[in-house]
């Protein structure tokens, strides 16, 4: 099967509430920004908490969040 475009994922899942949340470690500012960790919000509440911690604005944490996108919208179909 040819790999779904990715806004028909994100279209899916945030039509079933489903979210992936960025969740800075740290407030205040700071250049760059602060690492955040990744929260799976389905339907207004936290299902999963993430444990690793990522750049922000990073190829690593946008391939993580469209991995965890496309996860979900396989276990949907």
């Amino acid at each position: 099967m040819a790999e779904l475009e990715y806004h028909k994922v994100l279209q899916k899942c945030w039509d079933n509430e489903v979210f992936v949340v960025q969740k800075p470690t740290n407030i205040g500012m700071v250049s760059g920004g602060h690492k955040v960790k990744l929260n799976l919000q389905i339907n207004g509440q936290i299902a999963k908490f993430g444990t690793k911690e990522y750049k922000q604005n990073s190829n690593e944490l946008i391939d993580k969040i469209e991995e965890i996108y496309r996860y979900q919208f396989e276990r949907m179909t």
